[in-house]
């Protein structure tokens, strides 16, 4: 990305702004279960074109998740594409597959022109042209500087989507990705309208009441393996109707393992219809993308998911045995 130097991907650039700027009619989305980086970068994203004039329709198969709903333009959100609707541009934020968009996500003949921007390690890069970097630690600072590029002014919606996206991927500027840049972007952010406590009120203490009758049977599940130092935790269908949860909950859960002094990697699973999703997280030393990739997942260093089939404890049982020999 651009740090403080010029960025290695000049070229890449050239070609996505050249699309914009001749494209009328766009479409954006993110991957399926948005978080506040997907959320943070679609919303600012479609500030950002709607500030050149451009027709845009974010998507989304359902509405986003409620502790998002203090970002501005979050009701213009979509979740329905008709198989008759055409784009000049479609962009793909914090994911490079098209499997990994939202369900009813349109056919390739309807997308025009289609951009990745993502920030992964594994990205499968299925755009007609891609920027993915991974040194950033937010796909909405690609946004930020996607914004910047093409000379738009960095409006309060904008800032408030961006600044979401950095502080959710960021942990609230606690990862190690957290660069001198990042901040820097951040301090702009403010200075263009953002109230810091307004986002991180919205992100971290704004919780429904079920969300935490949910996290509260999840703890209950916490199973700690080799040494102590892989920690498993888990919900299932039954804990949903027990709280009045559901999945759109879960977004964090995972880092409560973590968070236990000894434990290298946390794995979060939940139920899914086919089988379970498995989020993991690291501290550091192990590097859970190349975990989830053995699964056909990805991901980053130290946040990383995938899809398994079978029963829970078939299913911790395959981590566990990928990770034996990380510890």
């Amino acid at each position: 990305m651009s740090q403080d130097t010029a960025s290695p991907f000049e070229q890449v650039w050239a070609q996505i702004l050249s699309v914009i700027h001749q494209g009328q009619r766009f479409l954006i989305a993110a991957h399926r279960g948005p978080d506040g980086d997907a959320v943070g970068s679609v919303l600012g994203l479609y500030a950002t074109l709607k500030e050149l004039g451009k027709d845009v329709v974010p998507f989304n198969d359902g509405p986003y998740p409620e502790r998002f709903d203090f970002l501005p333009n979050i009701e213009m959100v979509r979740s329905h594409i008709d198989p008759q609707e055409k784009f000049d541009v479609t962009i793909l934020c914090d994911c490079g597959e098209i499997s990994r968009a939202p369900d009813g996500f349109p056919s390739r003949e309807q997308l025009g022109t289609f951009i990745v921007l993502d920030h992964h390690l594994t990205s499968g890069l299925e755009g007609d042209i891609n920027l993915n970097d991974p040194s950033s630690p937010a796909t909405g600072l690609v946004i930020f500087e996607l914004a910047q590029r093409l000379g738009v002014e960095i409006t309060p919606a904008i800032a408030k989507s961006v600044y979401c996206a950095l502080l959710s991927d960021t942990g609230g500027f606690r990862y190690q990705k957290t660069s001198p840049y990042a901040l820097r972007a951040a301090a702009q952010l403010l200075e263009a309208g953002v109230d810091p406590w307004e986002i991180s009120s919205g992100l971290f203490e704004s919780n429904p009441i079920a969300r935490q009758r949910l996290l509260a049977l999840c703890l209950n599940t916490l199973d700690l393996r080799c040494g102590d130092q892989l920690a498993f935790l888990h919900v299932t269908e039954e804990m949903y109707q027990q709280s009045g949860g559901d999945e759109q909950m879960t977004d964090g859960f995972v880092n409560f393992g973590r968070g236990i002094k000894g434990v290298e990697v946390s794995a979060f699973l939940r139920p899914q219809k086919d089988g379970w999703k498995v989020s993991l997280r690291s501290r550091g030393r192990v590097n859970v993308s190349g975990v989830a990739a053995n699964f056909g997942g990805g991901g980053h260093r130290q946040a990383a998911g995938t899809h398994l089939q079978g029963s829970l404890e078939e299913v911790k049982e395959a981590v566990l045995n990928s990770l034996l020999s990380q510890f």
